[in-house]
């Protein structure tokens, strides 16, 4: 269905248009689910209890096709997070990112080129895809597989019994497979500086260094536009704060525009994450950054891979004029 299609639907009241537009939401709140609190449960951070952390992250994985607690702790803790890893050849998404087709040294017009491909490519979404079903159907703990059946069996199930296929694939499938796998792409690809880390650096600096802040917005129009001039100016800005809204709902859901406070420290207060990267700026080293515009971050994301096979480290002087260091003046 074709941006123009969906929002004729909308427009002429059809249910379809409404669950399709809805789905887009819900796209966005898989992405939440997985980054946000799965995340947060194989951190324990979220319950009191390892073992309740562990059943809400296998519940809602079976919902979102996320993975099981298991596979995804083995990468996410055992690689991912230990010092000296992030953003090596040794980390879990780094080698995602290779998978996706990039690689050190790729200059950045063919990584800009790439990145369009991988989200487009039918071909990558059924391989993601399949990699996605093969960790949750094959995957993990005996119970978790069984989940997995039990509630695959009921959604077709139900949409045989109403017969309303066409609601079940725009409000469910399609939003947890396509869509949710294009915000997923751009948000692991823009989230660190893949390939950059530098060899046998084993300080937590250099650990936080490998991650950035990620803003989205439009600045208002100034004031004393002419009245012309201003109503312009405003539609502008409307257009542009509902494109930042997308980006918010779709690829940085939650707390992930501020993930990188995470990485400074891992206990910091996810639940309240702009407060706490905001207390943290104050302790960051000068080299530390954020962007303003998911554009701008995967510039510099890209810059960063393509100087990645001359210099392994962070570079030391930012290269785009939208990065600013993020410790306060």
């Amino acid at each position: 269905m074709s941006i123009e299609t969906l929002f004729f639907a909308v427009k002429a009241g059809s249910l379809a248009g409404y669950i399709a537009a809805l789905g887009i939401v819900i796209a966005g709140e898989c992405l939440n689910i997985k980054s946000n609190i799965i995340h947060q449960c194989s951190h324990n951070h979220l319950l009191p209890s390892r073992l309740l952390s562990r059943l809400l992250a296998e519940a809602l994985g079976v919902l979102v096709l996320a993975p099981p607690v298991d596979v995804y702790g083995r990468s996410h803790l055992g690689y991912h997070h230990k010092v000296g890893l992030i953003a090596s050849l040794d980390d879990e998404d780094v080698h995602f990112i290779q998978w996706l087709g990039f690689y050190p040294g790729m200059s950045t017009d063919e990584a800009w080129r790439n990145f369009r491909r991988v989200l487009t490519s039918p071909g990558v979404h059924c391989r993601l895809l399949g990699r996605r079903m093969k960790e949750n159907f094959l995957q993990g703990h005996p119970l978790r597989r069984a989940a997995t059946w039990l509630w695959w069996m009921t959604v077709a199930g139900t949409t045989a019994a109403t017969g309303r296929a066409d609601l079940v694939t725009m409000g469910y499938l399609l939003p947890i497979t396509v869509l949710y796998q294009i915000g997923m792409m751009t948000y692991v690809v823009s989230e660190h500086m893949h390939f950059c880390h530098p060899v046998g650096e084993q300080t937590r600096d250099w650990h936080g260094l490998m991650s950035h802040a990620r803003f989205v917005g439009v600045p208002l129009p100034p004031a004393g536009l002419p009245i012309v001039s201003r109503i312009k100016a405003y539609a502008r800005f409307g257009i542009g704060m509902l494109g930042a809204l997308a980006v918010r709902v779709i690829v940085i859901p939650g707390e992930l525009a501020t993930h990188s406070a995470h990485h400074w420290r891992a206990s910091a207060d996810w639940t309240c994450a702009p407060y706490a990267y905001r207390d943290l700026k104050a302790t960051m080293p000068q080299r530390a950054r954020e962007f303003w515009g998911l554009r701008n971050a995967l510039q510099a994301v890209f810059e960063g891979m393509s100087r990645a096979a001359r210099n392994q480290g962070y570079p030391e002087s930012p290269t785009s004029s939208h990065c600013r260091p993020t410790k306060p003046d």
